[in-house]
């Protein structure tokens, strides 16, 4: 499946299957936000992934109501938009 161009959050992407989810995503050149609960985390998770413009960062913890939010927001803000979302298995999602 092609994902060149589409914008995707990819929670828990700092490390793990989160990871290697938007390390899938970003190889068929799609614009990844990678997330991460701390700015640290997520830091180190783009430069695993090489860094670039089609990367970039929205920590926070998804756990609550208010980090969706804002892990959503500097996701959208970042990549113009989002077209998917893809949620870390085992992770509580809340939806405001």
């Amino acid at each position: 499946m092609a994902f060149s161009g589409k914008r995707i959050l990819v929670t828990g992407s700092s490390r793990g299957i989160g990871y290697a989810t938007a390390a899938h995503f970003l190889s068929t050149g799609a614009r990844v936000a990678i997330n991460g609960r701390t700015v640290a985390s997520t830091a180190q998770g783009i430069k695993q992934l090489g860094g670039g413009d089609q990367l970039i960062a929205a920590s926070g913890d998804v756990g609550t109501a208010a980090g969706c939010v804002s892990v959503v927001e500097a996701a959208a803000k970042g990549l113009g938009g989002l077209d998917i979302l893809v949620t870390r298995p085992g992770l509580p999602t809340f939806y405001p």
